[in-house]
Order: C-alpha cells, then sequence, then structure tokens
C-alpha cells in the first residue's frame, strides 16, 4: 500500500484529523481532500505546508517533489494548512436558495 498519511488541523479548535496521501497526488487533489475531511467543506484550502516548511502548489502539480521526499516521509507528519472563506458568491446562492425554499412552503401551505 503506497497510502501515506498526513495530520492538519481541522476547523474545530484543538482537533486534528489524518489524511490520506498518495505519492502522485497533486496539490490541488489533496487540497480538496483536505476541504472535505478537516473542513466539512465548510471553508476552502489557501495554503498547504509540508513538515519541513515548504509550501505545496495548490494545482496540477505533484504534492512530492521527488523521491527523496517521499522516502524520508514520516507517518502521521504535522502539515500546516492555512483557512480561506468559501466564494462569498456560493453563500449567497445557498441562502438564497433556502429564502426561496422557504417562500414556497409558505405559498403551498396558503394555497391548500
Amino acid at each position: 500500500n503506497e497510502d501515506r498519511h498526513i495530520t492538519v488541523s481541522s476547523v474545530n479548535p484543538g482537533q486534528r484529523v489524518w489524511i490520506r496521501v498518495h505519492p502522485t497526488d497533486t496539490g490541488k487533489e489533496l487540497a480538496e481532500r483536505i476541504h472535505i475531511v478537516a473542513s466539512y467543506k465548510t471553508q476552502r484550502v489557501i495554503k498547504i505546508t509540508t513538515a519541513s516548511g515548504r509550501s505545496v502548489p495548490l494545482d496540477n502539480s505533484p504534492v512530492f517533489e521527488d523521491w527523496n521526499e517521499i522516502v524520508a516521509f514520516k507517518e502521521g507528519e504535522a502539515w500546516k494548512v492555512d483557512w480561506g472563506m468559501l466564494n462569498p458568491s456560493y453563500i449567497d446562492i445557498i441562502s438564497e436558495g433556502k429564502e426561496f425554499m422557504k417562500q414556497l412552503k409558505a405559498n403551498f401551505k396558503s394555497s391548500s
């Protein structure tokens, strides 16, 4: 099994979560996995920093720069994640959608 695991801080204070990382992962793939597991899709990853202090590009570049980095990797290494807000327009859409559903229910109840 080539999977390895890092630990990162969750959005919940004091909580760390284990994240699977594969030697062939890209920064984009890892950021998405962290976004789902550590923030429950509530915040976006704006930066990932390895245990050695290297910044991982959040694009289609490999997470690991070379084979030596993979060999030196320690299971459960603590990596740092910087969080940012989700795109505000998505939050507006969700809020508007909830408001629309309330209005729809109210109209449905009043017409029956």
